[in-house]
């Protein structure tokens, strides 16, 4: 309906390069900058270093409770991810996930320490433990 309007026009090559590997946008001046090319992977470890290690663990705890905030979280990831692989310059769209899912697994690491260390890991003492083992009685009313 809009389509012959004339509102929305048709893709842009730079666009449809995106989706279709082999798509040129004929301009070879445009074809020729390194930012349009493919991302190669050493780039990933050049700009998040160790996060690109701990990302997918921090994405795994997403999957775990449900929220609009984990859910907006693991779309954003993949999509970021499946962008970024296709050209250098959108490698941007993937730092703010990268980091929020590296804090998510880094906070679980923390949490659990913590929660292993403030345990009450005493042993009962002998006399409580007999005490808790025998069933009471129940007096008529």
């Amino acid at each position: 309906v809009v389509l012959p309007e004339g509102f929305i026009g048709p893709m842009s090559a730079r666009v449809r390069s995106l989706f279709i590997k082999h798509t040129k946008t004929g301009n070879p001046l445009v074809d020729s900058v390194a930012e349009h090319q493919a991302t190669p992977p050493m780039l990933y470890w050049h700009y998040f270093h160790f996060t690109l290690f701990v990302m997918p663990l921090g994405l795994g705890t997403a999957f775990f409770g449900k929220s609009d905030a984990k859910l907006f979280l693991i779309v954003y990831t993949i999509v970021g991810f499946y962008f970024s692989a296709k050209m250098v310059r959108l490698l941007l769209l993937i730092s703010p996930a990268t980091s929020v899912c590296a804090a998510a697994c880094l906070d679980s690491l923390i949490a659990f320490n913590i929660e292993a260390l403030t345990a009450d890991d005493q042993p009962p003492v002998e006399g409580e433990e007999e005490e808790a083992e025998q069933p009471r009685a129940i007096s008529p009313p």
